[in-house]
C-alpha cells in the first residue's frame, strides 16, 4: 500500500528557492566549525591524539607502537593506530602549527556531509527530494555532540566517516544485479569496516548489521538467502582484509592484542569509567532531543486535518525505521561495557540526522514550494546565509591564535617551553599527575616530558602556583599564571 502524501508538484523546491538553504546550510556548518580550527584549546582526548600523530611525524615511536612521551605512556595501546598515523601525514605536510589537527577534523566533517549527501541522494525515493540534500546535513550538524566532536580531534570523526562512506557502499550494492560487481563493493565496504576498526577498534563493526536491518524492513526487496549470503561476504572479506594486512604482521599484530588487552577487557570487567549501562541510551536522547520535537511538530502541523494518513504503510515511514535500526546499532552495543561517555555516539548521529529529515522531507519540500522566489523574506533569508557564512570566515580571521579552552595553561606551557630545552624531562608535583592536558601540550609543542614517578631525580620540578616551596628547590622567576617552575639548588646539594 503505497503512502498518500498530499500532492506534490513537479516544481517541488525550485532551485531558486532551494539554493538559500543550501548556503544556509554550509554556513551553519562553518560557523560551528571553522573558527575553533584556528583557536588553540583542544579536549583532552583530543589533545592526546594529536600528541601521538605528532610525536609519530617526528619520528618519535612507530605507526603500531605509537609514544605519547618518553615518561608517560610510552608504548601507547588505548586505540588502534590509524588516526595518529593519518594525522602524522598532514603534520609532515603542514608543519607543527597548533590548527593541524582540527583542520584534519575539520576536513573528516566536510567528508562526512558528503556522504550523508550521497546516501541521502542514494535513497530518495522521490526525485524532487534529492533536491532537499542539505536538510539531513543541517539536521546532523546542529547536534550539539556532533560539532563538539569535530571541533576536539575526537577518533569517532574517523572511525564514522569510514563507517558511513561503508554504509554507502552497502546501500550500491543492493541494487546491483551482477554478482561480480555486488561483491566488489562489498570487498570495499569491508575495507572501509577495517579502516574503521583500525581507527577506533569494535565499535567500527555496526555495518556488519546493515543487511539484517535492511531485511527486517524491506523484506520484499531483501529476502533471508540474500541478507545471510551478503553478510556473509561482507564478514568473510573483512576477516581476510584483516588477516592479510595485520594477522601475517607481527608487530600489527601484538599491537592490535594488546589494545584488546588492555582497553577492550578492562573495560568490559569494569576497571576503566564506570557508569550506568544506560548511560548511552539517555546520551542519545538527550541529544536527539531537539530532532524530535521538530520532526514531530512539523508532522503534527501538517497532518493535523488528515492524521489518520500517518498510520499507512509508506516508503518514508520504513526508510525511517531503516536509518534508527542503523543508528541504534552504532550506538546500542555500548551498552555491553560499562565503560561509557557521550562522544561515543557520535558515529550513530549522521543515520538519525539522514531518518528523521526522511520522515519530514516531503512535509519541508511542499513548505518551500509555497514560497515565493521573488518575496522579500526569501530574499532576506539568503542574505542572512551569505552573513553567516562571511562571519565564520571573519570569525577566523579574528580569532586566530586565541584560545578556546586552557588559556592560561597553554601559555605557561610556552613560557616554560621556551625557557627550557626541547625534548627535556622535568619532574610534577603529586598534584599533576592526572592533568592529561598539562601533559599533552608539553609533548605537543615542545616534546618535554614531564615525571610522575616521584622520586624527583630531574633538575626541574612543576608545581601548581599554590604549593609550597619544595625543600631543596628555588623558584625560576618566570611570568606563569597557574604554575610555577623550580630549579634544584646546587648551593644546598654541597
Amino acid at each position: 500500500m503505497k503512502f498518500n502524501y498530499p500532492p506534490v508538484q513537479s516544481s517541488m523546491v525550485n532551485k531558486n528557492i532551494n539554493n538559500p538553504f543550501i548556503v544556509f546550510t554550509l554556513a551553519v556548518l562553518t560557523i560551528l566549525l571553522l573558527p575553533q580550527v584556528f583557536q588553540e584549546g583542544l579536549f583532552m582526548d583530543g589533545l592526546i591524539y594529536s600528541t601521538l600523530g605528532h610525536n609519530l611525524a617526528n619520528g618519535i615511536g612507530t605507526f603500531w607502537f605509537p609514544k605519547f612521551s618518553e615518561t608517560i605512556m610510552a608504548e601507547y595501546y588505548e586505540h588502534p593506530p590509524l588516526v595518529y598515523g593519518i594525522q602524522s601525514l598532514f603534520f609532515k605536510l603542514m608543519g607543527d602549527a597548533f590548527y593541524v589537527e582540527k583542520f584534519y577534523s575539520f576536513l573528516t566533517a566536510l567528508l562526512t556531509a558528503l556522504f550523508i549527501i550521497l546516501i541521502w541522494k542514494k535513497i530518495s525515493f522521490k526525485s524532487e527530494l534529492k533536491k532537499i540534500y542539505w536538510l539531513p546535513v543541517l539536521l546532523w550538524i546542529t547536534i550539539p555532540k556532533a560539532f563538539w566532536s569535530y571541533n576536539n580531534n575526537m577518533l569517532e570523526n574517523t572511525m564514522g566517516l569510514f563507517s558511513l562512506a561503508a554504509t554507502y557502499f552497502l546501500f550500491v550494492s543492493i541494487d546491483i544485479k551482477s554478482i561480480t560487481r555486488r561483491i566488489a563493493f562489498l570487498l570495499l565496504s569491508a575495507f572501509l569496516i577495517f579502516l574503521g576498526f583500525l581507527s577506533k577498534g569494535f565499535p567500527a563493526l555496526f555495518p556488519f548489521a546493515f543487511f539484517f536491518c535492511y531485511f527486517f524492513v524491506f523484506r520484499s526487496t531483501l529476502d533471508i538467502r540474500q541478507t545471510i549470503l551478503n553478510s556473509l561476504i561482507l564478514l568473510l572479506a573483512f576477516i581476510s582484509i584483516s588477516l592479510l594486512l595485520t594477522g601475517l604482521n607481527e608487530p600489527a599484530l601484538e599491537s592490535l592484542t594488546k589494545y584488546i588487552e588492555t582497553q577492550v577487557m578492562e573495560s568490559l570487567r569494569g576497571e576503566r569509567v564506570v557508569v550506568s549501562r544506560w548511560f548511552i541510551m539517555i546520551a542519545l536522547l538527550r541529544e536527539l532531543v531537539i530532532m524530535f520535537i521538530v520532526s514531530a511538530l512539523l508532522i503534527l502541523l501538517y497532518y493535523i486535518k488528515s492524521f489518520k494518513q500517518l498510520k499507512n504503510e509508506s516508503k518514508a515511514i520504513r526508510f525511517f525505521l531503516l536509518f534508527l535500526l542503523i543508528g541504534l546499532s552504532a550506538s546500542l552495543p555500548i551498552m555491553i561495557s560499562p565503560k561509557q561517555l557521550s562522544f561515543y555516539i557520535v558515529p550513530s548521529l549522521p543515520y538519525f540526522a539522514i531518518g528523521f529529515s526522511i520522515l519530514i522531507a516531503h512535509i519541508v519540500g511542499n513548505y518551500l514550494n509555497r514560497i515565493d522566489q521573488y518575496s522579500i523574506w526569501l530574499k532576506l533569508f539568503r542574505v542572512t546565509g551569505y552573513l553567516l557564512l562571511s562571519i565564520s570566515i571573519l570569525l577566523s580571521v579574528v580569532n586566530y591564535g586565541k584560545y578556546c579552552r586552557n588559556e592560561e595553561m597553554i601559555k605557561d606551557v610556552v613560557t616554560i617551553g621556551n625557557y627550557l630545552s626541547a625534548k627535556s624531562t622535568i619532574d610534577i608535583s603529586k598534584p599533576l599527575y592526572q592533568k592529561w592536558g598539562l601533559m599533552g601540550y608539553f609533548q605537543r609543542k615542545f616534546h618535554i616530558n614531564l615525571d610522575r614517578t616521584g622520586d624527583l631525580q630531574q633538575e626541574y620540578l612543576l608545581t601548581e602556583k599554590n604549593e609550597p616551596l619544595q625543600e631543596g628547590y628555588i623558584k625560576e622567576e618566570l611570568d606563569l599564571l597557574q604554575y610555577q617552575l623550580l630549579r634544584k639548588n646546587s648551593l644546598s646539594e654541597e
